[in-house]
């Protein structure tokens, strides 16, 4: 006797495969970003990242400072605002010395994450 067994269409299985790709997409993305958990990753509102810029430049006392704080508070967008990190990387440097700019620097990356494209958030 012939053993006849019934297969689910195609159609049947596409909506759940569908929901294990973007499920293993989006842990892939989380990872990436460097969060570890599937919480979503809460993008940094521009008011956020120019305090954080701010605070990066707050303990050094000059001229240039003041400058360089109207540049960050005139920036209209994120983008403009890491534009300004070369700008703070050499006030950092000259004030203290290349390692301590480095690091702060870096410490600023997390802050455009979702702002600047994954490929341009690169530790100096």
């Amino acid at each position: 006797m012939k053993r006849i067994t019934m297969r689910p269409s195609s159609a049947a299985w596409q909506p759940h495969i569908f929901s294990i790709i973007k499920s293993l997409l989006e842990s892939f993305t989380y990872l990436r970003l460097g969060a570890g958990t599937k919480e979503r990753v809460q993008r940094k509102t521009v008011a956020q990242i120019r305090l954080q810029l701010e605070s990066t430049i707050e303990d050094i006392k000059s001229r240039s400072v003041v400058h360089l704080q109207l540049k960050i508070r005139a920036a209209p967008d994120a983008k403009a605002l890491w534009m300004l990190r070369s700008d703070i990387h050499q006030l950092l440097s000259r004030h203290f010395n290349q390692s301590e700019a480095s690091h702060r620097i870096n410490s600023l990356l997390p802050c455009f994450v979702g702002w600047i494209p994954e490929r341009q958030l690169i530790r100096i």
